[in-house]
């Protein structure tokens, strides 16, 4: 549950930086978990991940409303104690 706390915490934040900076910004969270592949890209030098997951958590962020956090069921089980303080944090079916 760490992950879907950071997001919490990231979202938080940029709400923060928004407001202090008069900005209209949200962002898109999608949480998902599974094997990946982190490392330099020869091409560019970028340290970066890729993989499945990688993807899936993409594509989660891109149909999850701004300011929303979608959580795959993967990271986010079934019996697992809800967490819902700071507003759109649901599982992802």
């Amino acid at each position: 549950m760490s992950a879907v706390r950071a997001a919490l915490e990231v979202r938080s934040a940029a709400q923060e930086f928004a407001a202090a900076h008069h900005m209209g910004l949200q962002i898109h969270i999608g949480l998902n978990t599974g094997p990946a592949a982190v490392g330099m890209l020869e091409t560019t030098g970028e340290y970066t991940a890729v993989g499945d997951t990688v993807n899936v958590a993409g594509r989660m962020a891109q149909v999850v409303p701004g300011g929303g956090i979608l959580v795959a069921q993967a990271t986010y089980p079934p019996g697992t104690r809800r967490l819902q303080p700071a507003g759109l944090c649901r599982p992802w079916r």
